[in-house]
């Protein structure tokens, strides 16, 4: 037998059988009182109260499965967003780069030009972006430098050549 508490404090024993379910519990007072109480039912009540106990514990398992499924698509989901996040950051480094590069070599072709070296060229990939378009450009542009640069050199080199033997002729008169 199986002794159970009430809120009372109180314990009792259930009775059960296939046609009745029932407690006996232990009276206050003097002597030694006991009451029975059993109550008889239908066979069929007995297995929709089995049913219905089997049903409560599926549906608590299930509640339990759940609260499993439940975390691990959390988890999943996660794990997904932290994929998608690191792909985009990954695409934007990369883009920032293919962008960056290009005017990083703009700039370095730019000092050397500012430092009178009119040879600097920029590496062109083709393309027909921004980037590509000023690159080209620069190019042009350095090329141009380079050939008024030398002209004048040339230029130079002759007034100092034409200079001198303007002096020497100068001198043999004299």
């Amino acid at each position: 037998m199986l002794f159970r508490s009430l809120n009372q404090g109180r314990e009792w024993v259930e009775v059960s059988s296939p046609d009745r379910v029932g407690a006996l519990t232990k009276l206050q007072g003097p002597g030694n009182l006991y009451l029975y109480s059993a109550r008889v039912f239908e066979p069929a009540l007995r297995e929709q109260l089995d049913r219905a106990d089997s049903v409560m514990k599926d549906y608590q398992t299930l509640q339990e499965r759940a609260r499993i499924y439940q975390l691990q698509f959390n988890a999943a989901l996660l794990l997904g967003a932290l994929v998608i996040v690191g792909l985009a950051i990954f695409v934007a480094l990369r883009l920032a780069d293919r962008l960056v590069r290009p005017l990083g070599g703009l700039v370095t072709a730019a000092g050397r030009v500012e430092g009178g070296d009119f040879s600097a060229r920029v590496d062109v990939d083709g393309k027909e972006d921004e980037i590509g378009v000023l690159a080209a450009a620069f190019n042009r542009m350095t090329g141009r430098l380079e050939e008024q640069t030398g002209a004048l050199k040339a230029a130079n080199t002759q007034l100092d050549t034409r200079r001198a033997f303007i002096e020497e002729i100068g001198r043999a008169h004299v």
